[in-house]
This record gives C-alpha cells, sequence and structure tokens, in this order.
C-alpha cells in the first residue's frame, strides 16, 4: 500500500510498529461491507447523523465532509446554543479553514437566522463570506435578513463572488437601489434573483443588475409596490440578456410605458406573472412571448388585474390561445402553457361565455382553450356551487391539478353546513365547495385532484413597517 492512500495525519507517524498496526486497520476498514456500502446511504442521514460519521476517524470524515460543507447547516442541534450562536461560531472558523475546505461551500441559507435584544449578527458577516467562501459559493439566500444593510456592504470594495448563480434578498427591509447596485457588481454571473417585499427598492438596482449580469434568467420582485417603469424597461430592452422568468405580482406603480417595452421586446419568457398590476388588455394582445409564431410561455398568471374586466380577461383567453393549434406544427418554439392562474370570476366568465354561444361541447366548438395541466383559481368565495367542478374540468379537459386559493379561511357555519351533510353532493343544488366537498370530489375520480389552499398561508415573515 503506498502513502496516497494512507490518510496524511498517519503518514506522520515515525514509529514503525505504530505505522504498520494503523495500516492493517486501514487496510480491514476498507475491506468492510459498512465501509463500500456507506458512501450509498450517506445522502440520506440527518445532519446530526453526518457530524457523528465524520468524528469517526479521518477515513469517514473525507466521505461526509463534501455533503457537510456543500450546505452548512445552522439549525439548533441542542437546547444551549440557537442558529444564530452557530453562525457566528462558523465565521469565526473561517480563517482557519483549508482552501480545499471553504471551495465545498456552494450553498449557505440564512433565510432563519434571527437577532435578538442581545446576540447580534457579526457585523462583518458579509465580507467573512466573500473573502473565504467566495470559490465555491453559488447559492446564496439572505431573505428576511434584516441585519443585512449597507454597512454590511461596505467592507467588500474590490472584492467578487464570481460563482454566485442564485441570490434571495426577499423581504429584507434595509435592501435598497445602492445596495443593489453594489451587489451588481459584486455578482456579475448571477442568472437567478429575487426581490421580492422590498419597500426601499424603487428600480435603479434592478436596472443595475440587468446591465451588469449578463447570464440574468430569472427575475421576481413580488409586492415592489415603489418599482417604476426603470426597471422594467432595462430588463425587457437590453439585449445581451435573455430573461425568461418574470415575476411582478403586486408591482403596482409600473405603468404603460413599462408594460410596452415588456410586451415588445420580452419575447422569450416562459413564466410570467402579471396579478395585482395595471397592465391594460392592449398591452396583453401585444405580448411578443404570446404572438402566433411564438406562445412561449408555460407559466401565465393574469389573476387579479386592475384595468381588466373578468369578461375581457375571459374573450382576451379565448383569443390569444385559439390560433395555437393551427400553428403549432410549424412553431419552433415549445408551445404547451402547463400552468395558468386567474381569478375564479374569469372561469366563470368563460363558463358563461359557452354556455351562452351553446357550446358545452367545447372538443367540437370554436373556442380552443389551451392545454394547461396545473389551474390555479384565486379569490374563491364562500359560495361557488359544486357544478362548477365539472364545467372547469369541461373547460379544460387535460387539467390534472386544479388549485383553489382562499384569501380566508372557510366561514365555521359553512365548514358545519358542509360536515353535517352525508349525501352525495352530485345531487344536491345547494353545495358549495369547501374542502370537504374536495375530497369528495377527489375519491369519486382520478383524473383531476382538486385542493384548497388559503391566502394566509403562503404568507411570508413581515416586519412592522411592512405590515
Amino acid at each position: 500500500m503506498n502513502n496516497k492512500q494512507l490518510p496524511s495525519a498517519l503518514i506522520e507517524n515515525t514509529n514503525p510498529y505504530t505505522i504498520n498496526r494503523i495500516i492493517h486497520q486501514y487496510t480491514l476498514q476498507k475491506q468492510s461491507k459498512f465501509y463500500k456500502v456507506f458512501p450509498l446511504i450517506k445522502y440520506n442521514l440527518e445532519p446530526n447523523d453526518l457530524l457523528t460519521c465524520a468524528l469517526l476517524n479521518s477515513s469517514f470524515n473525507e466521505i461526509v465532509s463534501d455533503i457537510i460543507w456543500k450546505e452548512p447547516n445552522f439549525d439548533k442541534f441542542a437546547y444551549i446554543h440557537n442558529s444564530l450562536y452557530i453562525f457566528n461560531k462558523f465565521l469565526s472558523r473561517l480563517h482557519s479553514l483549508r482552501k480545499s475546505t471553504a471551495s465545498k461551500i456552494i450553498k449557505i441559507d440564512l433565510s432563519k437566522i434571527e437577532e435578538s435584544l442581545y446576540d447580534r449578527v457579526n457585523p462583518h458577516f458579509f465580507k467573512l463570506l466573500v473573502q473565504y467562501c467566495s470559490e465555491g459559493l453559488q447559492l446564496l439566500d439572505l431573505s428576511n435578513a434584516e441585519y443585512f444593510t449597507s454597512r454590511s456592504l461596505s467592507f467588500t470594495q474590490s472584492m467578487i463572488l464570481p460563482n454566485v448563480a442564485y441570490l434571495n434578498l426577499s423581504y429584507c427591509p434595509n435592501v435598497n437601489d445602492d445596495m443593489l447596485i453594489e451587489i451588481a457588481r459584486l455578482c456579475p454571473q448571477l442568472k437567478q434573483v429575487r426581490l421580492d417585499g422590498l419597500i426601499k427598492h424603487k428600480g435603479r438596482g434592478l436596472a443595475a443588475l440587468a446591465a451588469k449580469c449578463e447570464q440574468l434568467e430569472s427575475v421576481s420582485v413580488q409586492d415592489n409596490t415603489f418599482l417604476q417603469d426603470e426597471a422594467v424597461v432595462a430588463l425587457a430592452k437590453l439585449r445581451h440578456i435573455r430573461l425568461i422568468e418574470l415575476d411582478l405580482k403586486g408591482c403596482t406603480k409600473v405603468t404603460s410605458v413599462g408594460f410596452d417595452f415588456l410586451a415588445r421586446y420580452a419575447a422569450h419568457l416562459k413564466y410570467l406573472s402579471l396579478s395585482q398590476t395595471s397592465v391594460k388588455l392592449e398591452q396583453l394582445n401585444n405580448l411578443a412571448c404570446l404572438n402566433d409564431y411564438r406562445h412561449t410561455v408555460q407559466s401565465l398568471d393574469v389573476s387579479s388585474i386592475k384595468h381588466c374586466s373578468h369578461q375581457e380577461l375571459a374573450a382576451w383567453i379565448c383569443n390569444t390561445f385559439k390560433p395555437l393549434s393551427s400553428v403549432i406544427k410549424s412553431c419552433p418554439f415549445d408551445t404547451s402553457l402547463l400552468n395558468l392562474t386567474m381569478d375564479m370570476d374569469t372561469v366563470k366568465a368563460l363558463i358563461d361565455m359557452s354556455e351562452k354561444n351553446k357550446y358545452r361541447d367545447l372538443s367540437t366548438s370554436n373556442i380552443k382553450l389551451p392545454e394547461v395541466k396545473c389551474l390555479t383559481l384565486v379569490n374563491l368565495s364562500d359560495k361557488i356551487n359544486v357544478n362548477y367542478l365539472y364545467k372547469i374540468s369541461t373547460l379544460f379537459p387535460d387539467v390534472n391539478h386544479l388549485i383553489f386559493t382562499r384569501p380566508y379561511f372557510e366561514a365555521d357555519d359553512l365548514l358545519l353546513e358542509s360536515y353535517s351533510n352525508d349525501k352525495p353532493f352530485s345531487n344536491e343544488e345547494n353545495e358549495f365547495i369547501t374542502e370537504s366537498i374536495l375530497r369528495q370530489f377527489n375519491l369519486k375520480q382520478n383524473k383531476v385532484l382538486a385542493t384548497i389552499t388559503h391566502g394566509t398561508e403562503h404568507k411570508k415573515r413581515y416586519n412592522f413597517v411592512q405590515w
């Protein structure tokens, strides 16, 4: 056995007897069945178990070190120290890490780190991460980080994160345009960025990201209530980026100027959310990613649009996707719309439109609705008749997952009515869509899975200013 097959710590021992004994033990360990199987099961172990295995000996430490250091875990392991203490301890040990070990760190998630009245995050935390983890770091999650301020970036001049492709700064109350401009310099290889819920972002920062990050593909700016047209124009018009995903949900200050540029130039979008925006019907008709020769969008959200009525949206959906079947053979792009989100009232308008024109069998009608696989209907009110389940299944025959979203929890009297009635709902005209009714619906058929969620279940951890 040559020296390369032994741990370096064992080679340093000069006692021949000790070396022979260690070689014998090392050889027996290599030949054991458990040692051969362990690399296959290590991915299913809990973090605590991985740390225990790393302490067994150097051989097991080498096997599990890649997993341990790939995504450092700052969760609370004991009752003594919380995640904040473990993170600060991690920062204090970074300078002593070997460069090969630090390069194994690929993802750092700080979304669960919370400061207390007496315990604070190291003010130089971002500088330490950039200084010691820049070689391998690819994903950085700083969502809900109230301790991330402009001071955190003041120590990073002339530094760079060359490999970071994913950055999440959602619901960071101190992030502003100037910080995002500096981040654009720090992370030139960004591909995905999430900036949801930023209350100090007006658009200059996102425009800088679009100008300096040539690989940018995915942008989410949900609930950026002060975001202006400058950011949307930069995302749409700068030709060196190829934007694939864009989420503008809740960006109420984006005007027709921004939407006009988006409709004209953003021709490669696969995910587009215009929920709760001021987009107009004319701009929807001009969307380049939904024209007759492209249809690249695979996921679309047009719920709660302010300046479009439900009847106008229903007609737009029919007219936009009506020529899809005629151009699908000649279209060089992926033309399948897999996910569609809209209001429940818009679906009701679609159903009324089909019934008014006597298009009960849509397979033979002139109305061609998109072949959606997942349909999400928001703003579900209390008393929606259960017959709409069957009508929706007729309108969208290819749907296999139907999601209803209610902005609040079900009323107590509605729940009591649904649970007290044991008769099949198909014979009742006064049955409404509830969780219990959907469970019965799922048991009676296996084509569509119908579920219901509540808006409060997906709320982020808002701070006092955002509330």
